[in-house]
């Protein structure tokens, strides 16, 4: 009957004052404008109009520290029912500083520190890694909030993230399992006692601490300098203030609050941190449940977890099923290895070919916090820089690599097919990759005008994938290859081959056009930002050496020795412009003119070789490359901490060094690698458990782990891929022999592999075949088992053995043909020997022993 009434106080342009006076009164604790009851607001306005009297009466409900610099209005906003002014005056200047609040002598039940957030709000920046003073974690302290009182007693309250300070934009930005997720949001409860920090938001966190029964003289805040930025506080209010007569009126405001809902009041009597107890064991048993929650650890990596973590898969995999045994690691690379070769399939699809880089409704843990559910960024683009060609083709899905080819070559072929309506120098633009194949001017129309960095003053280029380009030639190469070299096949795409690979002796050819500088190709993408890149041109060398083949047998030798010479032409500049000397590894590739992510760039030389090559690829490489590879190799392993893990990037970080690391036979070196690989891939408490993460954010010491970015990265996850393709070492890049070369770390104790195709020669004819290989042996590499079988006969075979320990002499074998020796050889950090089978009908069983 008496209607309702809209009611709000004028604001200044402070972004906190802008909000509105009083709180909703609701669930969620949420800041709101309400239109309330005529009678409610008749009670809070004679509040409002009596609240400056109450510094009068013997207790005072709220007293605000006003800010250093006052304003022309000091009328505080409402949070949640408590008055807040913003106030910068606990402000850390410097790393490591500290701020004081001296001569306060206020006696008060309760301190509200508003802020309760780091300045930095970033729990890790781009690429995770193991930077201890960038990277946050849960259960890091950020400083400390100390108190000391009249009596000179401190007590010093801890900031530490998960429990007095929390994330805004990161938590936002990946707000799962705790928003959905009762159970998760329960353990986050328990911990944080940061109000409004689980409901995340733009609202205004909080902490309230109980006080001693004591007059408080000083407030400081001081910040850890081994952490990046410093907590920030953005106000301070005292409440329940049992001598507020007696206050200083120039530095203390006393104010009335507004109404507090039912469930804040109950939620902050058991989040309230206590002075004089600050860190109790129930809340550090919270904290380390919450770690749980986000976290894997070296306690998680034991076969009972394992066994409660099995792949969830929505069909069987049609692929080949593989198995590793030995330490728990081995199990979890067998499960690392079906989960992603599945998920490999449904990147290409069946009807358009298309290849997406992200799984569809891929979980992000863009804020790394929790993670963003169904985001999929990159489902719609198609990355060029990918091996999904060669690793389709090494497991048999011929059908889904073709289709992949055809798709790239159509969007290669989009720039000659777009004359005269791009074109260069009036002429039109050559087939080529650029960075997303599907989006090929996204870069210059979109991303220019946020700031990519470009020399190019028109679209009609795109922004050429020059790594992309290499990497598509020998992927396509390898699907060729392991279809059986068809004539057909090359004489139907002759139009794209050629096109395709005339563009990289056309960017030689054209240097004003394609910004080429010292014989190389030059780059604008993460492979070589505005630059010529080891990592750009190696790919395209080797690239060129495979369309050759093709050029062949498709009859065309002139072409084929037309990319044969700019091949050999880009071998001279990279071997004139590369390589450095350095004072303590000797002559290595240049670090400043690797291109993309580092030192690990250095290792395109090896792995993008095995592409061409297989699994002895160290055999086939350049003159000079395997040395330079090799000491390169060793200067990248020296800035890995901790020691054989890079989780900046578990393609570019991780993934390069294990891979290389294997081909070049550094197997005390590889065992840790792939140690710490399965380490990483696992996450047994989150979604998809043994999906690649696209990055790992780790502490320094290895002690704790957290995945981030794109869940399941198709870059991040092909090399994951590829490294267990080395580890099982099937070759079949020449069909004169099928070479088995197992790479086993040490320790491991064997592998299982059935029904992976194979081309090879069967009867003097190529064809396809299914082999299933059974390899045990002990933990010290001395006796080996070996089963064979395949569907149908293959003319040779071999395989090498080891790794075996320092000193062996002979390797006794006996096998179908009785008993034989083989003699041992270096290779890298260990010994090896071949074992010359020949031809296999159906099955063929070896045992070996190390003699010494």
């Amino acid at each position: 009957m008496f209607g309702k009434l809209h009611f709000a106080f004028p604001c200044d342009e402070d972004a906190f004052s802008r909000r509105r006076w009083f709180a909703g009164i609701t669930s969620t604790n949420k800041i709101a404008t309400r239109t309330l009851n005529l009678f409610t607001w008749a009670g809070i306005i004679v509040a409002l109009c009596t609240f400056t009297a109450a510094c009068q009466a013997a207790a005072t409900p709220y007293v605000v520290l006003k800010p250093a610099v006052v304003g022309n209005r000091l009328t505080p906003d409402i949070i949640d029912g408590i008055p807040f002014l913003k106030n910068p005056i606990l402000t850390v200047g410097k790393a490591g500083g500290i701020a004081r609040l001296k001569r306060l002598d206020i006696k008060a039940r309760y301190l509200y520190v508003f802020g309760g957030v780091n300045s930095v709000d970033k729990p890790h920046f781009n690429w995770g890694g193991t930077d201890d003073f960038t990277n946050q974690f849960i259960g890091d302290r950020a400083g400390d909030l100390n108190i000391t009182y009249r009596s000179g007693i401190t007590d010093k309250v801890p900031l530490i993230f998960g429990y007095t300070l929390w994330w805004r934009a990161g938590y936002n930005a990946s707000p799962e399992p705790f928003k959905s997720d009762p159970g998760k949001r329960a353990i986050l409860n328990r911990a944080l006692c940061v109000a409004n920090g689980i409901h995340g938001g733009s609202e205004p966190y909080f902490l309230r601490i109980v006080l001693r029964d004591q007059s408080v003289a000083e407030i400081s805040l001081r910040d850890n300098s081994r952490h990046i930025g410093h907590p920030v506080i953005d106000g301070i209010t005292f409440g329940h203030v049992t001598d507020g007569q007696t206050l200083d009126s120039r530095r203390f405001l006393c104010a009335g609050g507004g109404p507090m809902s039912d469930p804040l009041r109950s939620w902050l009597a058991d989040h309230s941190v206590a002075s004089l107890d600050p860190m109790p064991r129930s809340r550090q048993a919270a904290i380390r449940d919450l770690q749980r929650a986000i976290y894997t650890f070296p306690s998680d990596i034991n076969f009972q977890t394992i066994r409660k973590t099995p792949v969830h898969l929505k069909r069987p995999f049609p692929g080949p099923q593989v198995t590793f045994t030995g330490p728990p690691t081995a199990a979890i690379m067998t499960n690392v290895f079906l989960e992603n070769a599945d998920g490999l399939l449904g990147r290409v699809s069946n009807r358009t070919g298309m290849v997406h880089e992200s799984a569809f409704k891929a979980p992000n843990y863009e804020g790394w916090v929790g993670y963003a559910p169904d985001l999929g960024a990159y489902y719609n683009d198609s990355y060029t820089r990918t091996n999904i060609l060669s690793l389709l083709s090494n497991m048999g899905f011929l059908s889904k690599a073709r289709k992949a080819v055809d798709y790239y070559d159509h969007w290669m072929m989009f720039f000659p097919r777009s004359y005269p309506r791009l074109q260069m120098d009036g002429k039109p633009v050559p087939a080529h990759a650029t960075v997303i194949a599907n989006k090929p001017l996204f870069y210059f129309n979109t991303l220019r005008k946020a700031g990519w960095p470009t020399k190019f003053k028109t679209p009609d280029y795109g922004n050429p994938e020059t790594d992309g380009q290499g990497l598509l030639m020998i992927g396509t190469w390898r699907y060729w290859e392991k279809a059986g070299k068809p004539k057909a096949w090359v004489d139907k795409h002759w139009k794209a081959i050629k096109a395709v690979g005339n563009w990289i002796p056309w960017c030689l050819d054209h240097p004003k056009l394609s910004f080429s500088k010292h014989g190389l190709l030059y780059s604008e993408s993460e492979g070589g930002m505005e630059m010529e890149s080891l990592y750009c041109n190696v790919p395209c060398y080797y690239g060129l050496l495979a369309y050759a083949q093709m050029a062949e047998a498709a009859g065309k030798p002139d072409v084929a020795r037309y990319w044969r010479t700019y091949a050999e032409s880009l071998l001279g500049a990279m071997d004139a412009y590369f390589p450095a000397h350095n004072s303590s590894w000797g002559d290595v590739w240049n670090p400043k003119r690797l291109g993309g992510w580092g030192p690990p760039a250095a290792m395109a030389p090896i792995i993008d070789a095995a592409v061409l090559y297989g699994y002895n690829a160290v055999m086939h490489l350049p003159t000079g490359w395997a040395a330079r590879t090799r000491h390169a190799y060793a200067m990248m392993l020296s800035s890995n901490h901790p020691r054989f893990c890079d989780p900046s990037a578990l393609g570019y970080g991780q993934g390069f060094t294990t891979e290389s690391a294997l081909l070049l036979d550094q197997m005390h070196d590889a065992t840790d690698m792939v140690d710490w690989m399965a380490k990483i891939c696992f996450a047994p408490r989150q979604p998809h458990p043994y999906r690649v993460p696209e990055s790992v954010i780790m502490k320094s010491n290895g002690s704790m782990w957290a995945r981030g970015g794109d869940l399941g990265n198709l870059f991040q996850m092909g090399e994951v891929i590829n490294t267990c393709d080395i580890l099982l070492g099937i070759d079949d890049w020449h069909l004169r022999a099928l070479k088995l070369m197992p790479r086993l770390p040490i320790g491991w104790t064997g592998m299982s592999v059935h029904n992976w195709p194979v081309r090879v020669l069967s009867s003097g004819q190529s064809q396809m075949a299914k082999l299933s290989m059974d390899l045990a042996r002990d933990k010290n590499c001395v006796n080996f088992n070996l089963k064979i079988s395949v569907n149908k006969p293959v003319d040779n075979v071999a395989i090498r053995l080891g790794p075996f320990p320092p000193g062996a002499k002979k390797l006794i074998v006996m096998g179908n043909h009785g008993k034989i020796t083989a003699t041992p050889f270096d290779s890298g950090d260990s010994q090896w020997a071949w074992v010359r089978i020949g031809a296999i009908l159906k099955s063929c069983r070896i045992r070996a022993r190390v003699q010494h």
